[in-house]
C-alpha cells in the first residue's frame, strides 16, 4: 500500500495579525492606489496587483503546518499541556526516587491522573460528537475525515455502482471512473437547444441596479466564516475579515468595474469540488448518496454575497 502523503497548508489560526497587517500595508503601498477602472487591461492589472500583495503577505507571515500521519483526530492542545506537565513531574520524581515522602511524588501522581482523566473525557466527547452529526455539522466532520491520516486511514469513497435504466452495469473501483460518475451525477448536460441571447426577450427590469458600495463589501466580509476551507487561491476568509479596512478600498473599484465593463475573470470561475456523504443514507455505493461542495475564490464569494444582498433588498 502506498504511504499517504501529508501536504503542507497554511495555519491561519497561528497568525500574528498585527505583524500580518503591517506587512500587508507595506505590500499595498507598492501597487497603484485605488481608482476608477476604465478598461479591461486596468481591471486585470488591479486584480493581479491586489492578489499578489495578499499572496506575498501570506507567504511571509502565515506559518505552514504539516499534519503528522500518526496524529489522532480527537487530540487537543489541552492534552498537549497535560502530557507535558505529567512528563516534567515524572522527571522530577525520578530525581527524588530515594525520598518517597517528598511532595513531588504527590504532584506527579496528580498530574498523571489528570492527564488520564482528560484523555477519557476528550474521547467520550469525540464519540458523542460523531454520533450526533447532522446536516449543520457535516461540513466540520468532513474537515476532520479529509485530513491526511495514516496509511489507509483517510476516508475514501467506496466502490460505486453505475446504473443505466435501473440496472447495475458495472462496479467502479478506479478513482478516475468514480470521478467521472460523480461528475455526471452532479453536473447535468446542458439543454440540446439553447436560446439565442441576441433574440431572447428578457422581462423588464424590476429595479434600477446600483453600483456596489464599500459598505456592502464590509457587510459581506463580516458574514464570512473565518476558517472555512479556502478555494484554489489558498486565501482564507479570515484574511479579508482581519484586513477589511485595508482591502475594501481596492475591492470596491474592482467590483464596480465588473458590472460597468462586463468582466468576470477566469480565476473566479474556477473552484475545487469536495464530495461529501449525505447523512443517513442506507447505501453509499450509489452516486446519489453524495453531494458536492464548491470551494470558491474568496474575492468572488464576497462579490456574490454583495449581489445577493442587492437582489434581496
Amino acid at each position: 500500500m502506498k504511504k499517504s502523503e501529508c501536504s503542507q497548508g497554511f495555519n491561519y489560526r497561528a497568525v500574528e495579525w498585527g505583524t500580518f497587517l503591517t506587512e500587508l500595508i507595506k505590500n499595498l503601498e507598492k501597487i497603484p492606489e485605488p481608482r476608477q477602472i476604465d478598461d479591461e487591461d486596468q481591471f486585470h492589472k488591479a486584480l493581479h496587483d491586489l492578489t499578489k500583495a495578499i499572496h506575498d503577505t501570506i507567504e511571509k507571515n502565515v506559518p505552514k503546518h504539516k499534519p503528522s500521519p500518526h496524529s489522532k483526530r480527537w487530540w487537543t492542545k489541552e492534552l498537549n499541556s497535560a502530557r507535558s506537565l505529567a512528563k516534567r513531574t515524572g522527571e522530577r520524581v525520578y530525581r527524588y526516587r530515594n525520598h518517597p515522602t517528598h511532595p513531588v511524588h504527590k504532584d506527579a501522581r496528580r498530574a498523571r491522573n489528570n492527564y488520564s482523566e482528560l484523555i477519557k473525557q476528550t474521547k467520550d466527547f469525540w464519540m458523542d460528537w460523531l454520533e450526533n452529526i447532522n446536516t449543520k455539522s457535516v461540513w466540520d466532520t468532513n474537515c476532520f475525515i479529509s485530513m491526511p491520516g495514516s496509511d489507509g486511514g483517510r476516508m475514501k469513497i467506496p466502490m460505486l455502482k453505475e446504473k443505466i435504466n435501473g440496472r447495475v452495469i458495472c462496479e467502479l473501483q478506479d478513482n478516475t471512473e468514480k470521478s467521472r460518475l460523480l461528475h455526471t451525477t452532479f453536473f447535468k448536460d446542458p439543454p440540446a437547444q439553447e436560446e439565442d441571447e441576441r433574440t431572447f426577450q428578457y422581462p423588464a427590469p424590476s429595479f434600477k441596479f446600483e453600483p456596489i458600495q464599500d459598505s456592502q463589501i464590509h457587510r459581506a466580509i463580516w458574514k464570512l466564516h473565518p476558517y472555512k476551507a479556502p478555494g484554489l487561491s489558498d486565501v482564507a476568509n479570515v484574511v479579508l475579515m482581519k484586513c477589511a479596512d485595508q482591502l475594501v478600498p481596492y475591492l470596491g473599484p474592482i467590483f464596480r468595474a465588473t458590472f460597468r465593463l462586463c468582466i468576470y475573470p477566469e480565476t473566479w470561475k474556477e473552484f475545487a469540488t469536495v464530495v461529501l456523504r449525505k447523512p443517513s443514507k442506507a447505501d453509499y455505493t450509489i452516486p446519489n448518496a453524495y453531494r458536492p461542495i464548491a470551494l470558491l475564490d474568496v474575492i468572488a464569494k464576497v462579490l456574490s454575497t454583495c449581489v445577493k444582498e442587492t437582489l434581496e433588498h
